[in-house]
């Protein structure tokens, strides 16, 4: 190995040359660079290479140091892969589970599904189409291939289309037809008769008056307009039960003479007392004055 050494000096002067013959020369290099100075330690080296330390570098073997290409093969139709060196061999297994002979394969399905190609005995292709069957209710289905309208769940049986009126209140139609008597519903129609306001109206055809109170009679019939008639003479009052606080003087007789110094006889008649008028004296002694019939005495008794 020759090595080449070229030297110059720095332009400031800061060095000099000396010997100018053995400063720029050729220079001759032996021996190998070890790997501990960067080198591979070996002079000659051919393939794959593997490290050893600081010891130098050597040639890799396939098959210890690392994995050698493979090759595949496929050879026989059974038993199991082997892999020996760098041959894998994965035999050409035949198709299906095993081995065998089939002589008939049939498909059966529910009555939703049309099976067509059944059985294969040599080689074909099994096909489902659908039937036109409903699917039942059981199985998620409606039971049923047409369906309209609202419809209702009967079990396990096939849905069926909803009665108005039967299964369901179909949307109501109100009207208001008339003017007295009671609302009807028939169907889906709600008549609620369009009632005047107040009170009401109506015809009356006939009131009749009957009856007695204390000699009190009511009586007659009125069929479209008139009177009922109060007749007879009051009797049987009970001033016990039946009159309450004083009666006017004018129910008296009219009050004809009724004055304070006056009472009311029992021959119905307003009357001064007999004997004029004064005040008896019952102190004990003679008689001194006349009221009412009783003489008074002054101090005596009468």
């Amino acid at each position: 190995m020759t090595l080449t050494v070229n030297h110059s000096t720095p332009a400031d002067g800061s060095f000099s040359a000396t010997g100018a013959t053995a400063w720029n020369a050729a220079h001759t290099l032996s021996g190998t660079i070890d790997v501990a100075n960067g080198g591979t330690g070996a002079t000659t080296l051919t393939g794959v290479l593997k490290g050893n330390g600081t010891s130098a570098f050597s040639a890799a073997t396939a098959g210890t140091d690392y994995q050698a290409p493979i090759t595949l093969t496929t050879t026989g139709t059974s038993g199991a892969a082997t892999f020996v060196s760098n041959v894998l061999n994965i035999p050409q297994y035949s198709g299906g589970g095993g081995s065998g002979t089939v002589t008939s394969v049939a498909l059966s399905a529910p009555s939703i599904f049309t099976v067509s190609g059944s059985p294969v005995t040599t080689s074909g292709t099994l096909a489902l189409s659908y039937s036109g069957t409903a699917l039942p209710v059981a199985n998620g289905g409606s039971g049923a291939t047409t369906l309209t309208g609202i419809l209702k769940g009967n079990g396990t049986s096939a849905f069926s289309a909803a009665t108005s009126g039967t299964d369901y209140q179909a949307p109501i139609t109100l009207t208001t037809t008339g003017t007295s008597g009671a609302a009807t519903f028939v169907g889906n129609t709600l008549n609620i008769p369009n009632y005047a306001t107040g009170g009401g109206s109506g015809t009356v055809t006939s009131v009749g008056g009957t009856g007695t109170v204390n000699g009190i009679t009511l009586t007659g019939t009125v069929t479209t307009s008139g009177n009922l008639t109060l007749g007879g003479t009051l009797s049987g009052v009970s001033l016990a039960t039946q009159v309450t606080g004083n009666l006017p003087v004018t129910n008296l007789n009219s009050g004809t003479s009724a004055s304070s110094t006056t009472f009311w006889r029992g021959d119905g008649a307003w009357a001064t007392p007999s004997g004029g008028s004064g005040s008896p004296n019952l102190d004990g002694g003679t008689p001194t004055s006349n009221y009412g019939g009783i003489t008074a005495i002054d101090g005596g008794t009468p």
